[in-house]
């Protein structure tokens, strides 16, 4: 299944009622009523449309990714985070990541560290909101670990607890998978007593990132 057809499939009807089926023109009109009209999970065979339409693979699916550009914008119109938390609440960690490399590049290519700075620290909130599936270790969340750096780096203002937050973040990952497997009570016990620790460093500040992300997780754990 393609992005465009997974994106409109994960939508509500409500959410769908916002797409703009008459914004397209000619053969890329008739392809989106197709995948509207699809509720096979496999989606539209891709082979069929591009034989009937006499399309190359190349331009059908740069097709596909204008289409969704345009859904993008009916469901998010100011995009940016806006668009990211709506596709993490929905799970579409494929187009989650995606468009946190295209938001990170352009903001990177406009040489705007100030701007840089404000999305690291709202893509890092997210992660309080939605957990990212294990599966994705490779792409999305590996990413986000490294945003926790990136975003340190280029902090105009630092805060001595940015260390603690990153160190917590770590910490935060290793109990998480040690739920995932056999419990090691030592291990885990240990680095439960870590966070404590450093939360009590944390609550002696003012670093409000993690105070969002770090505390209601050491809730979770009491």
């Amino acid at each position: 299944m393609t992005l465009l057809e997974e994106f409109i499939f994960a939508l509500s009807k409500t959410k769908r009622a916002k797409l703009r089926p008459l914004q397209f023109r000619g053969v890329k009109r008739k392809i989106f009523f197709k995948i509207l009209d699809c509720r096979d999970r496999n989606g539209i065979d891709p082979e069929q449309i591009i034989r009937q339409h006499k399309l190359t693979k190349k331009r059908y699916y740069q097709m596909l990714s204008e289409m969704l550009a345009a859904c993008y914008r009916d469901i998010a119109p100011n995009r940016g985070c806006d668009l990211l938390m709506f596709l993490g609440n929905k799970q579409l960690f494929r187009h989650f990541y995606n468009e946190m490399k295209r938001q990170e590049a352009e903001l990177i290519a406009a040489n705007d560290p100030t701007a840089l700075e404000e999305y690291y620290y709202r893509v890092l909130l997210m992660q309080s909101v939605f957990q990212l599936p294990a599966d994705l270790k490779g792409d999305a969340f590996t990413e986000l670990i490294a945003y926790e750096q990136r975003y340190l780096a280029i902090k105009a203002i630092p805060d001595p607890s940015d260390m603690l937050f990153v160190r917590m973040m770590d910490i935060q990952r290793k109990i998480a998978k040690q739920l995932t497997v056999k419990l090691t009570m030592d291990r885990f016990n240990a680095a439960v007593a870590e966070a404590e620790a450093i939360v009590k460093e944390l609550e002696q500040g003012s670093n409000i990132l993690s105070s969002v992300i770090v505390l209601p997780f050491m809730i979770t754990l009491t």
